[in-house]
């Protein structure tokens, strides 16, 4: 591949609609191949570009040194490209539970943060068809249901915020990435943590997808195409979902009043999905949501408050405090109950 460039430039169009002129684009980079090629490559065609660009690094800290040298990379990167450089440092004080996912809720944290505070549209991120391939297979052995198998979206705007989450190289194979810089004798970092297969992510990509890749080739591009369609189904289902609640829900004081009998009139399939709405995060999971339907289709004596996220709760409503039904839920937080 001579040139990402032409990879790009389609992608552009495709946000016109929302990305104005002259809007401010944070660049992730952590130093690693992929990132440092998509800052290369937007700046070989910044000048056919109506946008200006700067660059977002997280520090975490996790690997002494190496992380601070990494830093240093970004920054010399940042200068040599001639564009602005933001840093924040972000270290994971509790390495408890999965290492994986704190680092990845506290790196997009402190991204929004750089991002909104320089006044950026977008951040881009360097995320590319391997990532794609093991994010479907990871959400598969989850159980995240049908939602988590579309993977990775090219474009997203993040909740509570103005700035959007794009990934230009979703399309582009970690493989011809690093051709390129190999082309363009362009140096990287490499993290020596990503070949520990310890880490769900890393022994998907090393000792899976290879496995998969030698008995069906061209498997990842299949599991792309594959959550494509997942994604264009979902989008149908988020409108069918948004008309549902206004039949089913009604606002009462910090929660909502969920009408249980009227979700029962529809298939179950649809009842998964709209309780895996309403419920939040932590109900992503078939059994999950499973035991949530369950538990609001058993007899009274099942209980009378089912807990969800942190804090939040379902809770079953008795016809002697006026329920209409003893099929009726108030979802809301706990302390304002």
């Amino acid at each position: 591949m001579n040139t990402l460039a032409p990879r790009l430039i389609p992608f552009f169009k495709r946000q016109s609609s929302w990305l104005g002129s002259r809007s401010r684009i944070l660049v992730a980079c952590s130093g690693g191949p992929d990132s440092v090629a998509l800052v290369l490559a937007l700046r070989e065609i910044e000048t056919a570009l109506p946008y200006r660009f700067l660059v977002g690094h997280v520090n975490h800290a996790l690997r002494g040194k190496a992380s601070a040298q990494d830093e240093v990379f970004v920054r010399r990167l940042s200068a040599r490209c001639g564009w602005p450089v933001r840093v924040k440092q972000a270290p994971l004080r509790i390495r408890k539970g999965n290492l994986e996912e704190g680092l990845r809720v506290k790196r997009y944290k402190a991204l929004f943060q750089m991002a909104e505070a320089a006044g950026c549209a977008a951040i881009f991120t360097a995320h590319t068809l391997d990532d794609q391939a093991e994010t479907i297979l990871m959400n598969l052995l989850r159980g995240t249901g049908v939602a988590g198998l579309g993977g990775i979206q090219e474009d997203r705007p993040e909740m509570g915020s103005s700035v959007h989450l794009c990934r230009p190289f979703l399309s582009l194979s970690k493989k011809d990435i690093v051709a390129w810089l190999k082309k363009r004798k362009a140096p990287y970092r490499k993290d020596a943590s990503n070949q520990n297969r310890r880490f769900l992510r890393n022994w998907l990509r090393l000792s899976v997808i290879p496995l998969l890749e030698s008995r069906a080739p061209g498997v990842k591009e299949r599991l792309a195409q594959t959550a494509e369609m997942i994604r264009d189904e979902e989008s149908f289902w988020e409108s069918e979902m948004a008309r549902l609640e206004t039949r089913l829900l009604r606002k009462s004081g910090a929660g909502q009043l969920l009408d249980f009998e009227g979700l029962l009139r529809y298939s179950r399939s649809v009842q998964r999905r709209f309780l895996r709405r309403i419920a939040g995060k932590d109900l992503l999971t078939f059994s999950g949501v499973e035991r949530l339907r369950f538990w609001m289709g058993s007899p009274p004596t099942s209980g009378r408050v089912f807990q969800l996220r942190k804090g939040w709760i379902a809770e079953r409503l008795s016809k002697s405090k006026g329920s209409p039904s003893a099929k009726h839920f108030w979802i809301g937080p706990s302390h304002l109950r």
